[in-house]
Formats: structure tokens, C-alpha cells, sequence
């Protein structure tokens, strides 16, 4: 039993982390995302298509203690977890963007090591498929870690943000050595265990060596760095945007809407940044198709 901030009693749930014998139920998929105050109220259709395309994986948001009664509830009803985030001097010192590493890396390691983890952006993400079905029959999953790629067409120094992080922490020399490669979104990683703690290991370091990174939501910056420059042991492999694992929608992408979104000819099984600018189209999708397949489905 846990009490969640004094609030609500969950009692004999089968997923609940905090105080949980993780070993005794013995999940081997973890889907691992974070989400803050009001932000957790854009993390529904993350939340129901999670739980819908998912049923047997452990869903964990680490989140503040500003969540309302309703997103309790709503996380109950779909047997997912929000573990508050532990407020320490370590963590305290970094943007929540960097500080989920920390917590991630802490939750894997208390996992057995033929788990398999997908670490995920919650406002803007909604799933179509399983995405552990969709990589285990995917001709790469011999790979440790798997990343995605933004866009095709844009490359990393044509981006103001991700120039910026990248020219901050490591310096107008490194943007330069990167400046005419794709951007690697930070958003969305897949991995085994091995991978993902070497992952893990390696980015909460990089806080100790660059501070800059701690005070900014600056890591996809040191995301594009470790993956650019092999600097993981881990078998890494990098997804174009076309994939059948993850989309990251960009601005102009023609997509089409039927029973699920596609793009190039392709049902990726995760939908990520649909609510990027120009993308009305695909928010409208959602709550006129998506939504009813979701409430029909779960009962919502």
C-alpha cells in the first residue's frame, strides 16, 4: 500500500513502484516518461494509448507532487504509475529535461537485465502499435540502443534550439563538427538494459563535466553527441524518420489519416511532436477517429 502524497490509497495494485518487489512481479517491459504540474494533463492520449497497445508492460511517470485528483485517478484506472521525483540536492541543480536521467537510470537499475525499456516524451506522444512487438520483429534488434531521427531535412545548425544547446555545452568547435548532420531527437530512446545503463551513465556524467547542461533543457544536445560520436560501447543504431518503431513528425511532413496515422507508406507503432506547428490536421484526426477508438476501447 502507498500512500500517494497523502492523497489516495492504492492498494493492491500490480504495478505500483514505490515500495513495489519489482523482481516478485516481474515485468520485462518498462515504458519510462516524466511529466510536471499541468503538463501531466497533456499526457492523456500518452497515458491511454500506453496502457491500450501495452497491456502487459509497466508504464512509470515520474512526476511532481503538483498532480491533480484526476490524473490519480485517470493513472488508476489504467494500472499506470506516477512515482513522485525524489526532490535531491543532486537532482535539485538540474532542468527536469536533464534531472528524468537521474530517475531513469535509478528505476533501471533496480530492474533485471533482460528488461527491455522505452524512454518517451509524454504530451506530445500517442501509440498505434506495440512498439516491443514492432522492435522484436524488427530485423535490428540485435542493437543495444535505438534512436530516432527528427527530420531528413533539416540539419542540426539550421535549428536555432539545438545549435544553441549543442554551441553551450560544448562549444562552437563541436556545433561546427556536427553542423550538417540530422538531428537525433532525445525524446523518444529504446533499449535493453545493457544499453540503457551505459546510456544513462554516460549522460548524467556529461552534467558533472559541461554544468551548462544542468540549468537548460539542453539534453538532446549531449544526446546528439554521445550517439554522433560512438562514444557508447552499446551497439547503438540510429532510425530515419520513416521507421516503423518511432515518427517524429516535422513541420510540412505529409501524412495520411485513415484508421492510423501513416507517413511515407509506413504505421510507425509511437506518434511523436503530432502537435508541432502545422499540424492542425492531425490534432483534428485525433479527437474525431483516435479518441473514439480510445474510449471505445478502454471504456473512458
Amino acid at each position: 500500500m502507498f500512500d500517494f502524497f497523502g492523497k489516495v490509497k492504492l492498494q493492491n495494485s500490480p504495478r505500483c513502484y514505490a515500495g513495489f518487489d519489482i523482481k516478485k512481479a516481474s515485468p520485462k517491459e518498462f515504458i519510462l516518461g516524466v511529466a510536471t504540474g499541468e503538463f501531466l494533463d497533456g499526457a492523456h492520449l500518452f497515458m491511454q494509448t500506453g496502457r491500450l497497445y501495452h497491456p502487459d508492460a509497466q508504464i512509470v511517470i515520474f512526476c511532481d507532487t503538483a498532480v491533480s485528483q484526476k490524473n490519480i485517478d485517470l493513472a488508476m484506472g489504467l494500472d499506470i504509475v506516477l512515482q513522485p521525483i525524489n526532490k535531491n540536492a543532486i537532482s535539485r541543480s538540474y532542468h527536469i529535461q536533464n534531472s528524468r536521467f537521474i530517475e531513469y537510470l535509478k528505476f533501471v537499475l533496480s530492474t533485471s537485465k533482460d528488461s527491455m525499456f522505452f524512454l518517451s516524451d509524454t504530451r506530445d506522444v500517442f501509440f498505434q502499435k506495440n512498439i516491443f512487438s514492432q522492435y522484436s520483429k524488427n530485423e535490428f534488434s540485435e542493437y543495444d540502443l535505438h534512436v530516432f531521427e527528427e527530420s531528413n531535412k533539416t540539419f542540426l545548425v539550421e535549428c536555432k534550439y539545438n545549435s544553441r544547446w549543442l554551441r553551450n555545452m560544448f562549444g562552437t568547435p563541436t556545433l561546427d563538427a556536427h553542423s550538417e548532420q540530422t538531428i537525433i531527437c532525445s525524446g523518444t530512446t529504446l533499449g535493453n538494459w545493457k544499453g540503457m545503463v551505459e546510456y544513462l551513465s554516460l549522460m548524467i556524467s556529461l552534467y558533472q563535466v559541461y554544468p551548462n547542461l544542468r540549468p537548460d533543457a539542453s539534453d538532446q544536445g549531449a544526446h546528439n553527441v554521445i550517439v554522433r560520436d560512438n562514444l557508447l560501447q552499446s551497439t547503438v543504431k540510429i532510425y530515419p524518420q520513416k521507421n516503423e518503431l518511432v515518427y517524429t513528425y516535422s513541420r510540412g511532413d505529409l501524412v495520411d489519416l485513415n484508421e492510423s496515422l501513416e507517413f511515407c507508406g509506413v504505421t510507425p507503432a509511437c506518434v511523436h511532436q503530432y502537435d508541432r506547428a502545422g499540424s492542425n490536421e492531425i490534432e483534428r484526426w485525433l479527437e474525431a477517429f483516435s479518441g473514439n477508438k480510445i474510449r471505445t476501447k478502454i471504456g473512458n
